[in-house]
């Protein structure tokens, strides 16, 4: 059954909008422990270094692990993003992805900026992106489409899910293979 999405989501896709036209979001501050975050901007960057989104997008954040800006992947330079801070971890969430995350069809903690640059984190996404991708009925397509898009690590049949890493130079390939514009591809169940 998916999951509701609790009011700081709905309030993160009321402003799709606003984002969409200004390239800025803000985020309402009604919900205990959400804050409003600086609009995230594709300015000049001088990182301590980049996190890598699923999207393909990279968030670089300095020493302290504060976003500083955005570089889009090839052929999302249109994107906007939404930064929120949400109990103390920073969530950069593109707008495209904003309402699977509200849904639950795809797990925020991709975009928690604050665990993924924990040095554990970033030492075991070196090599590329690492994420469970559940399906739903055969979805002989979706399962051939994420496993071109990147490589098996380990079926989970119990769960009618794959566990796979999108390769570091092209995640944006398994977002591709997992969504539909705003949508989860058909056959996949959440990611």
């Amino acid at each position: 059954m998916p999951r509701k999405p609790n009011s700081l989501i709905r309030a993160c896709l009321a402003l799709t909008t606003t984002t969409a036209l200004t390239g800025l979001a803000l985020v309402q501050t009604g919900e205990a422990g959400a804050t409003a975050t600086e609009a995230v901007s594709p300015g000049a960057l001088t990182p301590d270094h980049s996190i890598t989104l699923i999207t393909g997008d990279r968030v670089s954040v300095d020493a302290k692990g504060k976003v500083v800006g955005v570089r889009r992947a090839e052929g999302r330079e249109h994107v906007p993003f939404q930064a929120r801070t949400v109990r103390g971890h920073t969530l950069v969430v593109p707008t495209d992805a904003a309402a699977l995350v509200a849904s639950g069809r795809i797990d925020q903690r991709l975009f928690d900026i604050t665990e993924l640059n924990k040095a554990a984190n970033r030492a075991d996404q070196h090599d590329g992106v690492k994420v469970i991708i559940g399906f739903k009925g055969a979805a002989s397509a979706a399962r051939k489409d994420v496993r071109d898009a990147a490589t098996m690590r380990r079926t989970l049949k119990s769960l009618d899910a794959e566990a796979v890493r999108a390769p570091k130079q092209d995640p944006g390939r398994l977002w591709d293979a997992v969504t539909e514009g705003d949508k989860a591809a058909p056959g996949v169940a959440h990611v």
